[in-house]
This record gives structure tokens, C-alpha cells and sequence, in this order.
């Protein structure tokens, strides 16, 4: 269960301010955000901007970057709804599509989107660490502890485990879907056919093998060395392992039985 939203004495102790920006829209302050949201009362877009403002400080001491800049959030009713948010560098902005994004599912598509804002580029723009980095904290999203760790995120992170296990079936083709899709960053992406914006046929199962990958390497070795390799693209460097072996271990290790799992089960020796 989603824990509950911050008391009204932690609201006030976020300085939030209003202000009235048209007569459906509300924009609210705080610390680490600024929110707006067209259509919602001023007490519900308080509280909604005082749990994202949590979340992305709790983000932003996790992942290491103390330092990374305020954004601005709009939870918008009209425009486009080809995205369910997309984060803005140029802007530090996270637009979100109300059409698609509920106010109950909206705080796991917040976090996403600002893992990407906290943590900036990976090395090289790697699309596979950025967004397995953000897919794997979205689903911890609301289980956020006071030293800024994930706790009790193990069931829905055995689910994407899962969903990884069924692109592996589904890509027998493929010796190495983590090599695959971390080569190709295409298919991260969306592309034109015929004027019309489409996702690439593997963007789905990419995202899963990324989530998985990432949330193993954390798992094994923690958030701060992930963020070595993060910033590096180094993985004999911070693992001692090529990647290639990672990968190895990585199939192996999430098709354990959850209780007992090794987490580095392939008996290789390090890349020199």
C-alpha cells in the first residue's frame, strides 16, 4: 500500500506558496518542485505537490546527486498524450498527461522522470542505464525510507524480474539480450511511420531487461557503485566483470527461486 501523504504540518513546513495562475489551474511551490495542475482544488494539488517535493529530495540523496537543480512539474489536461510525462533538460521540466496518468498512479511516473532530472545523462547518453536506472526506482517509488533508500520493494521488483524472463523466451534468437539492447539505443526511442509517432517494436521488452539488469547490479553491489558505472560506462573498472559476464550472471541470478537467490551465481573470471 502507497504510504500515506504528508501531514499538513510537514505541507506548512515546505514553505509552500500559491499562487493562482488561471481560474482551473493551480501552481504550488516548494522546496525541490514547483507544480501545476489545471483543474484540481488547492488542498489536493498542496498535498500532491508536497509528496512529489519528498520524493525527488529522497531521490536525489539516493542516487548520490545532492546537488542536481530544482524542476518545475506540470500535470496538464490538454496538449498531447503521446507520453504519459516526458522530462525536459533545456527546461528542467516534467510535463505529465492527465488523460493518460491518474492522481493515484502519478507519484511511480514522477519518479521516473526524476531519476532523469537528479542523475543527468549516463556516460555517453546511454539509453540502457538511463532508463533502467529510472524504471527500477519507479517501482520503489513510494516505499522511500529517512536514510533515502528503497525499502520493501522486493515483490514488485521480482515482477519485473519476471517480465525480463518472458523477453528472454521471447528472444531464444538472441544469446544476449543485454548486450543487445544496450548497443541499440534506437530502440529506447520512438520513430516516424508515415508522420505518425510509433514506439519500436522492442521498446517494451528493452525497458523490462534494462529495469531487471539495473536492479540486479544495485542489488549486488548497491546504488553507489551503480552510479560509478553510471557516470563511467566502466564495467570492468567498478565491477571487475565485462559485460558480457554481468549479463551471464544477471539470467541466471533472476531465474532462481527468489529465497536463496545468489546474486553473482557464474563462476568466470574477472575481465582484466
Amino acid at each position: 500500500m502507497r504510504k500515506p501523504l504528508a501531514s499538513l504540518a510537514a505541507i506548512l513546513l515546505l514553505a509552500l506558496t500559491l499562487s493562482a495562475c488561471q481560474s482551473n489551474t493551480v501552481s504550488i511551490k516548494g522546496t525541490q518542485i514547483s507544480l501545476t495542475y489545471e483543474t484540481l482544488g488547492h488542498e489536493q494539488v498542496r498535498e500532491m505537490a508536497a509528496e512529489a517535493d519528498r520524493i525527488y529530495a529522497a531521490i536525489k540523496k539516493y542516487l548520490g546527486r545532492p546537488d542536481a537543480e530544482k524542476i518545475d512539474i506540470t500535470y496538464r489536461h490538454g496538449g498531447s498524450t503521446r507520453y504519459s510525462a516526458i522530462f525536459t533538460e533545456s527546461r528542467r521540466h516534467i510535463d505529465v498527461a492527465a488523460a493518460i496518468v491518474t492522481p493515484e498512479e502519478v507519484y511511480g511516473v514522477l519518479a521516473h522522470e526524476m531519476v532523469h532530472a537528479a542523475a543527468g545523462d549516463a556516460y555517453l547518453d546511454n539509453l540502457f542505464l538511463s532508463e533502467g536506472l529510472a524504471l527500477h526506482i519507479e517501482l520503489a517509488e513510494n516505499r522511500w525510507s529517512k536514510d533515502g533508500s528503497p525499502e520493501n520493494a522486493n515483490e514488485d521488483l521480482k515482477y519485473l524480474d519476471e517480465l525480463a524472463l518472458s523477453v528472454i523466451e521471447e528472444h531464444e534468437d538472441s544469446s544476449n539480450p543485454v548486450q543487445e539492447f544496450y548497443d541499440n539505443h534506437d530502440v529506447f526511442r520512438v520513430y516516424l511511420d508515415d508522420d505518425q509517432q510509433k514506439d519500436h517494436p522492442n521498446r517494451g521488452d528493452a525497458y523490462y531487461v534494462a529495469g531487471s539488469f539495473v536492479g540486479y547490479l544495485v542489488k549486488w553491489q548497491g546504488i553507489k557503485k551503480f552510479m560509478a558505472l553510471y557516470d563511467s560506462g566502466n564495467f570492468e573498472k567498478v565491477y571487475g566483470y565485462d559485460l558480457g559476464t554481468l549479463a551471464s550472471a544477471w539470467r541466471t541470478a533472476i531465474g532462481q527461486p527468489k529465497e536463496g537467490r545468489k546474486f553473482f551465481p557464474v563462476k568466470r573470471r574477472p575481465a582484466t
